[in-house]
């Protein structure tokens, strides 16, 4: 029997919800969430809480497996059928679990009309789970399955919190009761932390960040200290991104490297991704910091072979974007490139894209055929005329990173990406 599309299923979910939130994530261990995870990048900003919500997935999977039942069919897979099956059967609550996991799969399967009809109905889906979680504690279940409903409702009540106020209380109410377990795993360390997450996306609209976020940090390491685990201790990694992502850009990093100093101690005997995740982000903070006020350095050869410096452009606005031809945003961040360009470029704006590819022939057949009508540099050249590989200079781990450099050949931005991009350039060749 298998029901490994289940924790495919989560990770959809997440994605689905994740497309129109802007929070940081965050690091998590194996032993915290079942799931093995790598230190997170900006870009990749899952809300912590859904890690939580993809261990349910993990554990009801691997209960599901436990059993030897013959693998269910989800029968037509249309949106219409997969809802005459949001009913809650009689029975015991191994027969309420795989009810769900029928949902599931045929909501895996379904074909939707567009995103919001896919949310819409992942909304339903939810509310079933949680009318079926309540269902099941009332069944005397095993603690395994008890722990896979508990923590279905958690997820369940954290989505529908978004939107709802009422259900945010009542999610803060369940989270208590859960903190108090002694018998649910991880799940009560989240409960724990809810509250300190919930006031951390509070704090990313804070009109007065720094000062905001320094009480913060208190209430952070407290709440730390008394609660030592990996669960609050990712609580700093989080704190950290959000820093990262929404405080004033150069106030930031002298932030983060003040508080990162200040949870080095707090991480000591952490799982190690913890520390690793910390020491990136204090790097790229000390680098990034010391970029301002000073020249921006970039050389290396374009596709003709020939030696290009950045200072050639001075007097000019420049967007420096690291990228490669295999990378998916990168890719979906070109046709806004394009654009700006050809908006820009008459005033004084150029872009310069510094290639990471390895092969360099397929960047040559790419630029060509989409017709690239700025400067493209390749590393792969640079680097085997033994010249600086700017993408180790700048720490450019997540692609695509972004710089804007004023007309005197000084970084404005490190965070050239997205609405702050467009603000940024408009202020510059818009504003009067």
């Amino acid at each position: 029997m298998q029901y490994f599309r289940l924790f495919g299923l989560g990770m959809g979910f997440c994605s689905v919800y994740n497309s129109g939130n802007s929070r940081p994530s965050s690091v998590f261990t194996t032993e915290a969430t079942g799931l093995p995870t790598d230190p997170p990048t900006p870009r990749n900003t899952m809300p912590r809480i859904f890690y939580a919500f993809l261990a349910c997935f993990v554990l009801s999977t691997a209960w599901l497996e436990a059993q030897e039942a013959e693998p269910t069919s989800p029968g037509n897979s249309s949106p219409e059928n997969w809802e005459e099956m949001l009913n809650v059967p009689n029975g015991t609550a191994e027969d309420m679990l795989m009810q769900l996991q029928r949902v599931l799969l045929a909501f895996n399967s379904a074909d939707f009309a567009d995103k919001d009809a896919q949310i819409a109905a992942y909304e339903k889906v939810v509310r079933f789970s949680i009318e079926l979680a309540d269902k099941v504690i009332l069944k005397n279940p095993t603690e395994e399955e008890k722990q896979i409903v508990l923590g279905l409702k958690f997820r369940g009540l954290s989505f529908l919190s978004q939107k709802d106020p009422e259900k945010k209380k009542e999610l803060l109410e369940f989270a208590k009761t859960l903190s108090t377990m002694d018998d649910i795993g991880p799940l009560a360390e989240f409960a724990k932390s809810l509250p300190l997450d919930m006031e951390m996306g509070e704090l990313a609209k804070s009109k007065d960040f720094i000062n905001d976020a320094k009480a913060f940090r208190a209430q952070l390491i407290d709440f730390v200290q008394k609660n030592p685990s990996d669960v609050a201790a990712s609580l700093t990694i989080n704190f950290l991104e959000c820093i990262d992502l929404f405080a004033p850009e150069k106030e930031s990093y002298a932030l983060i490297q003040e508080s990162a100093n200040l949870f080095k101690p707090l991480l000591e005997n952490k799982d190690p991704r913890l520390t690793f995740a910390l020491e990136n982000l204090l790097e790229k903070a000390e680098l990034y910091g010391s970029l301002f006020d000073k020249e921006f350095r970039l050389e290396g050869l374009n596709l003709k072979g020939e030696k290009f410096d950045i200072r050639s452009l001075k007097g000019k606005v420049v967007l420096v974007m690291f990228w490669a031809t295999w990378c998916g945003p990168c890719l979906a961040e070109l046709p806004k490139m394009n654009e700006i360009y050809e908006k820009y470029k008459e005033k004084g704006f150029e872009i310069v894209g510094y290639s990471v590819d390895e092969n360099v022939e397929a960047l040559k057949a790419f630029t060509t055929k989409e017709k690239t009508p700025w400067i493209i540099l390749s590393m792969e050249m640079s680097v085997e005329a033994k010249m600086e590989d700017f993408s180790e200079t700048y720490e450019t781990t997540g692609i695509p990173t972004l710089f804007l450099i004023d007309r005197d050949g000084k970084l404005i931005s490190a965070r050239a990406y997205g609405e702050n991009r467009d603000r940024l350039l408009k202020e510059l060749f818009e504003t009067k």
